[in-house]
């Protein structure tokens, strides 16, 4: 598992924490800039963990939900059934996973399992459940799950926003 520096960012959005897992998830380190614009010194980034939920027993009920916690901190992107969107919840996953009656619903998977399991999420079959980036959800998780709304002069000191503008002006083409 080695170290990789990020450099673009995909998905804006609007996205969920529990406990680290000590499983086989396949997880992955990256280096990258600080979440607040930084452009100083890089710091090892989170360790992200996958976690498929299903309505039942695990394997044998139709997909649920998915969390993605991390290793280092209480930040937690969960998908919400009900209103069919990500959002930021740590407190949603304790309650679920300190629930022993829900220990058979859930398993640690690795980040391609859980792309695929992200995909059966959403109801009508659409694109929406579709599991964020990685560089995306540290960017969401070091925002607490509030980033500035675009009206906020403080969105433009953001790194990833940035980056993001300054690809989308060098690929118009009207530019």
């Amino acid at each position: 598992m080695g170290l990789v520096e990020h450099t673009r960012i995909l998905q804006p959005a609007g996205f969920a924490w529990a406990p680290a897992l000590i499983g086989s998830a396949d997880v992955s380190v990256a280096r990258r800039p600080d979440a607040r614009g930084s452009t100083g010194e890089h710091e090892e980034c989170d360790v992200l963990y996958y976690q498929a939920v299903c309505h039942g027993e695990f394997g044998k009920t139709p997909p649920f939900t998915l969390f993605v916690t991390t290793d280092r901190s209480e930040d937690a992107l969960v998908w919400n059934q009900g209103i069919q969107m990500w959002q930021y919840d740590p407190a949603r996953v304790v309650r679920f996973t300190a629930d022993y009656n829900n220990d058979d619903r859930y398993e640690a998977v690795d980040r391609v399992t859980a792309e695929k399991f992200a995909r059966q999420l959403a109801v009508d079959g659409s694109p929406v459940s579709e599991l964020p980036s990685e560089d995306w959800i540290e960017w969401f998780f070091a925002w607490k799950g509030d980033p500035p709304d675009h009206e906020d002069v403080s969105w433009n000191d953001d790194l990833h926003v940035r980056e993001l503008q300054k690809r989308a002006a060098r690929d118009d083409p009207d530019s």
